[in-house]
């Protein structure tokens, strides 16, 4: 596997995001490029930096780790909404399956993630065998 992340990658999608962002979007005007939303969802929990949800470049295959974490301070503060995103190797990319594989794995209702569950064993196998699908 390649362990070494472009610091420049040359698709034009990936060009325009950065390696790592984070952005406060309830109380500022501040977003993540819009080139974010074209990521292929892959799976996981989007609310849990620690797992995060991947998303996988569709031109050139980069991985990358989106979160967006919403506290509303239960009331007695202003809260926030925050969204971040992260370029990641795809070793990475398998630690992400495997962490949200073994997430649902604890779910009650594990049958209504079944499209999740078979999109991450399908990356997770591609990750295995070619480094990235």
């Amino acid at each position: 596997m390649n362990n070494v992340l472009p610091n420049n990658p040359k698709c034009d999608i990936c060009q325009h995001i950065p390696s790592h962002a984070e952005v406060e979007i309830l109380h500022t005007s501040e977003r993540l490029p819009k080139e974010v939303d074209q990521l292929e969802i892959i799976g996981g929990n989007h609310a849990d930096s620690t797992l995060g949800q991947l998303r996988k470049c569709p031109k050139c295959g980069t991985y990358y780790l989106w979160f967006h974490d919403h506290d509303s301070e239960s009331g007695t503060g202003y809260g926030y909404t925050d969204e971040g995103i992260e370029r990641i190797l795809p070793d990475q990319a398998l630690e992400c399956v495997d962490a949200n594989l073994k997430q649902i794995q604890t779910f009650k209702r594990k049958e209504a993630y079944k499209e999740e569950t078979d999109r991450l064993v399908k990356e997770r196998e591609a990750i295995e065998v070619y480094g990235q699908a």
